[in-house]
């Protein structure tokens, strides 16, 4: 169930925090909107390019999982590397905005896991009673 809280946690802070906050804050235009020759799939996008939301919610979701499986590391790995190269492949993002949503998405991971751990020690210690953890 820690798993469960902190993933939840994760998408909460992800879209509090990029979706509504940074990528209204931080306003750029989508590489696809200026460069010439560049052909992206799929509908265009009307939000901003900085940070990749993909690749902070991702990332977030993915460290959490490997903080608590283990096995998979590798892949995870891998999986981001290629969903941020695609990412500036399709011409959605550059990667000042890939290597913004990945560093985003390892602190939403930290925060997460520090909420759920700390939660964690409580119920341990018997300071509080929670079914989830």
């Amino acid at each position: 169930m820690p798993t469960l809280l902190a993933t939840a946690l994760i998408l909460l802070i992800h879209l509090f925090t990029t979706e509504i906050f940074l990528k209204n804050y931080f306003y750029s235009p989508r590489p696809y909107t200026y460069l010439k020759d560049v052909f992206t799939l799929g509908t265009p996008l009307n939000d901003g390019s900085f940070p990749s939301g993909h690749l902070a919610l991702m990332t977030g979701l993915l460290m959490v999982l490997t903080y608590y499986f283990k096995k998979g590391r590798l892949w995870a790995f891998l999986f981001l590397v290629i969903l941020g190269w695609s990412r500036i492949y399709n011409g959605v993002h550059l990667p000042t905005d890939v290597l913004g949503g990945f560093v985003l998405g390892l602190l939403y991971s930290f925060i997460a896991l520090l909420i759920v751990e700390k939660l964690r020690a409580m119920v341990n210690a018997g300071k509080i009673k929670l079914s989830l953890l």
